[in-house]
């Protein structure tokens, strides 16, 4: 699994992109305080199309089958009053009909300068 690690300013957007094998569900998690950087997971992106979404917080999309690859791409916003610093994500991925003992889970980070 890959993901993206931006180093943003306060008040800057960019679109976060995952890069994912052997999914069948997959889950943010560990997300950042909403108050310094928002995942807007309603938009988010997935290829090829998830076939069903658990409207949990936050969302686990799943796909019919086990896809080889799959791309989720997700807006985020740094807060224009965040403090410069790392914020992780993860994101956890299961093979699997659901999320489980078989999941895998790889963390990431946004860095946010002190301009």
């Amino acid at each position: 699994m890959s993901g993206d690690e931006p180093t943003l300013s306060p008040g800057e957007e960019t679109t976060l992109s995952i890069d994912a094998q052997s999914v069948r569900g997959l889950r943010f998690e560990g997300l950042p305080d909403e108050d310094h950087v928002t995942f807007d997971l309603d938009n988010a992106e997935r290829s090829p199309s998830s076939s069903s979404t658990v409207q949990t917080d936050p969302p686990v999309w799943y796909w019919r089958f086990t896809h080889w690859s799959v791309t989720v791409e997700v807006p985020i916003h740094v807060s224009s009053d965040s403090p410069p610093g790392e914020y992780q994500y993860a994101v956890s991925v299961t093979p699997s009909g659901r999320i489980s003992s078989d999941t895998t889970t790889e963390e990431f980070s946004i860095q946010v300068d002190g301009n």
